[in-house]
Formats: structure tokens, sequence, C-alpha cells
């Protein structure tokens, strides 16, 4: 049996969400089988909307894996690619050039 939740909702900060839902069940299965409550944890990365890059020459801006979040690294997220956000990025490798690959994405300004 499967069942599709939707958690809905606006983290107040970014970084790594963790929590549990209880979903309950109407005593399907077996017959005289009694409702139960069943709980599911999850846990959500929510991106900051400032990344660092760390893809290597001719990478893809918009590949996340491209990309760590300044606050949490362990999240991946291409900046400008999530429309209504204002994102912020950081290009800090000046050891040597660099050629990204826009591949039909939008970033935000370069500052």
């Amino acid at each position: 049996m499967t069942d599709v939740r939707t958690l809905a909702g606006t983290p107040n900060s970014a970084g790594i969400i963790n929590g549990t839902v209880v979903l309950a069940t109407s005593g399907e299965g077996l017959a005289g089988e009694s409702p139960i409550n069943v709980s599911v944890n999850y846990s959500v990365p929510v991106f900051s909307g400032s990344a660092v890059w760390n893809g290597s020459t001719g990478s893809s801006w918009g590949t996340a894996a491209n990309w760590n979040d300044q606050l949490t690294p362990s999240i991946n997220a291409a900046p400008g690619t999530f429309a209504g956000f204002s994102d912020a990025m950081t290009l800090n490798d000046s050891s040597s050039n660099r050629t990204i690959t826009l591949d039909g994405t939008s970033p935000p300004s370069i500052v």
C-alpha cells in the first residue's frame, strides 16, 4: 500500500529541518483491524539563497552539485534557478579562470 502526503508551510530558517508527521489510518487492511497512527520522520534541506561556487572549469551553472549553500554546505542548489527569490552567489576562486556554462538559466546579477 502506498500513501502520498504533502507537507506544506514556509520554513523560517535555512538548513536541514527535521520533524515528524503522524499519519492516521482508518483500520484498512485485515478484517477487524483497529485504526492506528503511524509516525514518519522527515528531513528536508532548505536552501538559504546564498551559494558558493565549487564547480570546475567548464561546469554548468544550473547543476546544483556545483554549488554549496553558505549556511549549510551539505545543501547544493544553484542560485537563480528558483523563480521569485533574490539569491546571492560567491565566485571566490581567484587561482584560475573559470568558464561557467549558463545552459539556459537566468542567474541573478553579479555584483
